[in-house]
């Protein structure tokens, strides 16, 4: 959406509402080690621990209707401000549950038939040019594409650990596909996202979801190859 109201702005030189993004300083000083083994494959990657988040809010009624408007169905608060900050700045997310997570988060290639279960409750079998999310012990979601069931966001969900990374397109392209899978992550990253949209992501999302649902905020980490 930011890119379109750019384009028309050109076309019909009028000004541009940017959309206001402030970083959110640090309230208490947990954070996630990353790990970038396929650095190549993924050059940048940025996350933040968000914790004490309601797990009684609601998405308000603005949002669920922009989401509505865009083809998108609400879900839960911190998947609809994934998803928002997605079609508002083009940037896909992803949130973990933090107390899912074991140990640290590396970013890998997967082991040729390592299994993973993802959000839509299939079970996939992956190989040696999938890129993946892991932690300690398993792969936790399908990169550039879509999440993992075993460490999924609840409704009882109350701490998270948000990514928001730069995927090389190459090595996303064509992945989607060979798992009979389409999503909106994925037409994006094969497509080119911006390697400069990370932070900026990370921190618009954060801005929602202290709006939204509260919580404590973390320092954001970020690794940068390129």
């Amino acid at each position: 959406i930011a890119g379109v109201a750019r384009e028309t702005g050109v076309m019909t030189r009028m000004d541009v509402n940017s959309v206001e993004i402030t970083a959110q300083p640090a309230s208490i000083d947990e954070a996630m080690t990353i790990n970038i083994e396929a650095k190549q494959a993924c050059p940048r990657y940025a996350g933040r621990v968000i914790k004490a988040i309601n797990p009684q809010a609601e998405t308000p009624m603005w949002m669920k209707e922009k989401l509505r408007r865009s083809g998108h169905r609400s879900i839960s608060p911190l998947v609809d401000i994934t998803n928002f900050v997605m079609l508002e700045l083009g940037q896909p997310m992803h949130a973990f549950d933090l107390a899912k997570i074991e140990g640290q988060i590396t970013v890998r290639m997967a082991q040729q038939d390592e299994k993973l279960t993802l959000l839509d409750g299939q079970e996939v079998s992956l190989n040696s040019d999938n890129l993946v999310i892991a932690d300690n012990n398993q792969a936790l979601a399908l990169a550039g594409i879509m999440g993992g069931e075993s460490s999924a966001v609840s409704d009882a969900t109350m701490d998270i650990f948000l990514e928001s990374a730069f995927f090389t397109p190459d090595l996303i392209i064509g992945k989607a596909r060979h798992h009979g899978l389409h999503t909106d992550s994925s037409h994006r990253f094969e497509r080119g996202v911006s390697p400069e949209l990370q932070v900026q992501a990370i921190e618009r999302a954060t801005q929602l979801i202290l709006q939204i649902s509260g919580g404590k905020v973390g320092p954001v980490v970020e690794q940068c190859y390129n």
